[in-house]
C-alpha cells in the first residue's frame, strides 16, 4: 500500500513537472512568434519605405514628413477686482485691474520636408539607395523563409532587384520604374501568412496598385494607369467595408484615403503627368499614415 502511495505521488509530481514544462515551452514559443511577427513587420516597413523613396526619386518627388512639437506660449489673463468703499465724505468706488501671465502647452504639426517634383534624375543617389536595399535584403530573406514564404517568390524578388540594378546602371527611367513597382508588388505576398494587421495588409496591396500605376505613367500608358488605379480603388473598398462594421480610430484617415483615390482617378482623363503626380503624392502621404 505504501509503495502504491509513493508511486502515485511520483506520478503526480511528474505530471505537474510536465505541465509546467509544456506551459513554459508554449509561453516561450508564443513570445518568440510575437517577436518574429514584429520583426517581419519592421522589415516590410523598411522595404515599403525604401522602394517608394527610390521610385519617387525618378521624378524628384519627396513625400511630406511631419514632426510634432510642443511649444510653450504665454497667455494674458485679466482679473478685475472691483471694490466699493463708502466713506462719510461721499467718495466711493475704487477699481483695481490685475494682469497676470500663465504658460500653456500648444501642440503643433510642422512640415519637415517641402514636396517637390521634376528636375534632373539623381541617378547616383538612386544607385546608392538600391545598393543599400540589396545589401539589407540578404538579412531579410531568412526571416521570410521562416515565415513560410515560398522559395520561388523570394528568388523572383531577388531577380527583380538584379533587374533594377541593371536598369539603374543604364539610367533607363521607364525600366527602373517598372522593375521597382514589380519589386513592391511582392510585399503583399511576403506578409500573407504574417500576423500583421489586416487593414495594413490591404493598405500595402492598395499601395502596390498605385505604385504600378505610377510606373505606367513613365511610359504614358494611360489605359494601364487607369486599370491599376481602379484595382487600387477595389482593394481599398474592402477596407471601407471593414471599417463601417466596427469602431476604428483610423476611420477619418480611411475615409480621407478613399476621397484621395477618387481624386487620383478623376485626374486621369487629363493625361497630364504633373497633375497625376500631385494627386499621387497626396494619396501616398495619407496611406503612409497607417
Amino acid at each position: 500500500m505504501k509503495i502504491i502511495k509513493t508511486t502515485l505521488k511520483i506520478i503526480v509530481v511528474l505530471v505537474i513537472i510536465l505541465v509546467v514544462v509544456v506551459a513554459i515551452f508554449m509561453s516561450t514559443k508564443a513570445k518568440e512568434n510575437v517577436q518574429a511577427d514584429a520583426k517581419i513587420e519592421q522589415e516590410i516597413d523598411y522595404l515599403d519605405t525604401k522602394l517608394i523613396d527610390i521610385i519617387n526619386n525618378l521624378n524628384n518627388i519627396k513625400l511630406q514628413d511631419y514632426k510634432i512639437t510642443v511649444a510653450k506660449v504665454q497667455e494674458e489673463a485679466d482679473t478685475s477686482k472691483a471694490g466699493e468703499k463708502e466713506e462719510k465724505s461721499g467718495e466711493s468706488e475704487k477699481d483695481e485691474t490685475d494682469t497676470s501671465k500663465e504658460e500653456k502647452d500648444v501642440t503643433k504639426v510642422e512640415k519637415e520636408v517641402i514636396v517637390t517634383s521634376g528636375g534632373e534624375i539623381p541617378w547616383q543617389i538612386i544607385k546608392d539607395e538600391v545598393e543599400v536595399l540589396f545589401s539589407t535584403w540578404s538579412s531579410i530573406v531568412l526571416d521570410l523563409y521562416e515565415l513560410g514564404v515560398p522559395s520561388e517568390t523570394i528568388v523572383e524578388f531577388s531577380n527583380t532587384l538584379d533587374k533594377v540594378i541593371i536598369s539603374v546602371k543604364e539610367q533607363n527611367k521607364e525600366q527602373t520604374a517598372i522593375y521597382l513597382a514589380k519589386a513592391y508588388s511582392f510585399l503583399p505576398e511576403f506578409i500573407k501568412n504574417s500576423q500583421i494587421d489586416q487593414t495594413k495588409k490591404k493598405i500595402i496591396e492598395t499601395k502596390s496598385h498605385v505604385i504600378i500605376s505610377y510606373a505606367y505613367v513613365q511610359t504614358q500608358n494611360w489605359d494601364k494607369v487607369q486599370g491599376e488605379v481602379i484595382n487600387a480603388e477595389k482593394k481599398y473598398s474592402e477596407i471601407l467595408n471593414d471599417v463601417s462594421k466596427k469602431q476604428d480610430s483610423r476611420k477619418y484617415n480611411i475615409n480621407k484615403g478613399s476621397i484621395l483615390i477618387q481624386e487620383l482617378k478623376n485626374s486621369l482623363p487629363t493625361k497630364e503627368a504633373e497633375i497625376y503626380y500631385v494627386k499621387y503624392k497626396n494619396l501616398l502621404e495619407e496611406l503612409n499614415t497607417f
